[in-house]
């Protein structure tokens, strides 16, 4: 071979080299770039997805705990663990925030039930700070004044900002399920510090109740009340139809209590009563 077709073959080696080389370096990039597109994808798409579905199981959690429905303390944990920091790049989140407050004020009973002194001054301030960024943006969230008034009775028992968020959640929704019972569970704990128009609420929260039908709550709130709250009871019960008067009576008597209604059975008192 000639030492030009040896120096034309080398060239030509050495420009495969190049090319190969070149081709390398750019499906290494390539790579590089599909890596990065594919992590700003997973971004743009996985991270709100993640984001929407925290809210979501939040959401409805805090749907069946208004409810009625309980979830043990690991599952609370779990959920509020990941919607909280979603929540706070949300600001204005009020349903979402009201939601996270169910769910630390659940949080919060399970911390004293379990007599941890710690973990409920954190949730009591947790609870109330949801519930507050709730009322920012939706002053009339009935169930986040409930939340509030519920708190402050947990750590402070009866005073007069408790009263005062009690009044807020009535007006915001005097009638809505969850915030109604809890308030006249409530109301009816502090009746003898009540102010006139708080019990005419009272009064209000229960005949609608009974007139519903759901004379069970009044019956049952009857069973574990003392002796001021009782009589309050039995004199309401006692304006209400024979019927009602009746279903009332039935109830505290199956319950291992007594009740004396004019319209009812008199079936006398029991020796433990």
């Amino acid at each position: 071979m000639s030492r030009e077709a040896t120096a034309d073959a080398g060239r030509d080696s050495h420009k495969q080299t190049i090319c190969q080389n070149a081709w390398c370096t750019l499906g290494a990039r390539l790579v590089v770039f599909a890596l990065a597109a594919a992590s700003g994808l997973w971004l743009v798409v996985v991270s709100p997805s993640l984001d929407i579905q925290a809210t979501y199981d939040l959401n409805l959690a805090a749907k069946q705990m208004l409810n009625g429905e309980s979830f043990p303390p690991e599952i609370l944990d779990g959920i509020a663990a990941k919607s909280a920091p979603v929540l706070e790049a949300q600001p204005c989140n009020f349903l979402g925030f009201q939601d996270l407050a169910i769910i630390r004020s659940a949080q919060l009973e399970n911390a004293i039930v379990a007599n941890d002194s710690n973990a409920a001054d954190r949730l009591s301030s947790q609870a109330s700070d949801a519930a507050k960024k709730s009322l920012v943006c939706n002053p009339m969230s009935v169930v986040s004044w409930t939340i509030l008034a519920w708190v402050e009775f947990l750590q402070n028992d009866d005073t007069p900002r408790l009263r005062s968020l009690l009044d807020m959640s009535f007006r915001a929704g005097p009638f809505e399920g969850w915030s109604l019972l809890r308030r006249v569970e409530l109301q009816l704990h502090i009746l003898p510090t009540l102010d006139n128009s708080s019990i005419e609420q009272l009064k209000r929260q229960i005949n609608w109740l009974i007139a519903r039908g759901l004379v069970e709550v009044p019956a049952q709130l009857y069973l574990s009340a003392g002796p001021q709250q009782q009589a309050y009871l039995r004199n309401l019960l006692a304006e209400s139809p024979e019927e009602v008067q009746k279903r009332a009576e039935q109830i505290v008597w199956n319950s291992g209590g007594n009740i004396a209604l004019p319209l009812a059975r008199q079936r006398g008192s029991r020796p433990w009563n």
